[in-house]
């Protein structure tokens, strides 16, 4: 692979890559608004950002070593980060509401990590595949 030809792919991850840091910056403020910028809500993203990562190299990487179209997959993880990052905002703001729902603070809490995995998860998911198709693709 030549100079050219290993540019396109540096740059798309490191695009990506930003994206996602931006992701996690925006989640850790979103979040601050509704739990308080505090060690619990940072510890929150940080914990859900990396299981993602960790679990998305895993599964994606052993997708692309046997897929077809690697390049295609690359660009299914990228649309499929995106789509997933506007879902978050929508659970993102439905955590209020949790905190209504019932008298018993420890089931309110729970139903809000819960919302936090479900809204954080998959763009980190996704993500966590962009290096192994990416080394797949190129």
């Amino acid at each position: 692979m030549g100079f050219r030809s290993g540019l396109l792919p540096a740059v798309g991850l490191f695009i990506a890559g930003l994206a996602v840091m931006v992701y996690e910056i925006s989640w850790y403020r979103m979040l601050s608004i509704y739990l308080g910028a505090t060690l619990r809500s940072a510890v929150m993203v940080l914990t859900v950002y990396m299981l993602g990562m960790g679990v998305g190299a895993w599964f994606w990487g052993r997708i692309a070593d046997g897929y077809a179209r690697p390049k295609r997959l690359l660009g299914s993880l990228q649309i499929a980060m995106g789509l997933s990052g506007l879902g978050s905002l929508f659970i993102i703001y439905l955590i209020p509401s949790a905190y209504g729902l019932t008298d018993f603070r420890i089931i309110s809490e729970s139903l809000v990590h819960v919302m936090v995995l479900a809204a954080l998860l998959p763009n980190a998911f996704f993500f966590g595949g962009m290096m192994p198709a990416t080394a797949r693709a190129y």
